[in-house]
């Protein structure tokens, strides 16, 4: 038995807990789709900008360290020849440049996959509108990992509810158990006025 097995049970990670045929699971009754996205610009326009931002910020870290290095170096031997503060310079200003260019396709992917997340839940909930116009009634998932996870089932319900053909009873219904004082005046205005 190998580490994973022993751990598996203690952890509830066990392949056929998470791993079933269905593709969908439920979380707090809301269903989840498991399905990974495919494309990594979901939407390329706010996501774009997105990449932009994290590049133009990116570019002001690596200027404001350059900057600094040339600051403190300055500060810490003012004294020192030339050849030396060049030297110093170089590596200083090297190491953080080389380091920063390394790290800057993990921050823009890191970017693009948290936005997915919430970019991803508004694409499929404007796409399910447009299939909900064309009279389908298929029921909105949003993924597992995905932000506004409340959506899916606000959504069904008001869909639920629109198809209902009680839904104006059920409003009407509604809006007095929130505002009992709509009653009062809806009552005021049935009844005839006293002079």
């Amino acid at each position: 038995m190998n580490s994973w097995s022993r751990l598996a049970p203690i952890f509830d990670l066990s392949f056929r807990t998470y791993y079933r045929n269905s593709n969908a699971r439920s979380v707090k009754g809301i269903e989840m789709s498991r399905e990974k996205r495919r494309k990594k610009l979901v939407h390329r326009s706010i996501q774009l900008t997105l990449v932009k931002q994290v590049l133009l910020l990116w570019i002001l870290f690596v200027t404001t360290t350059g900057f600094l290095s040339v600051v403190f170096q300055l500060m810490l031997d003012p004294f020192q020849s030339a050849a030396d503060w060049n030297y110093h310079l170089r590596v200083i200003i090297g190491s953080l440049s080389l380091a920063s260019f390394c790290l800057l396709p993990v921050f823009v992917m890191d970017s693009l996959k948290l936005s997915n997340r919430f970019v991803g839940p508004i694409v499929r909930l404007h796409s399910h509108i447009r299939l909900i116009r064309g009279g389908e009634t298929k029921e909105l998932m949003f993924r597992a990992g995905d932000f506004w996870k409340e959506i899916p089932g606000d959504f069904n319900q008001m869909i639920a509810e629109l198809r209902d053909p009680r839904h104006d009873e059920l409003v009407a219904d509604r809006a007095s158990a929130e505002d009992p004082e709509a009653e009062l005046l809806d009552a005021e205005l049935q009844s005839p006025a006293s002079v």
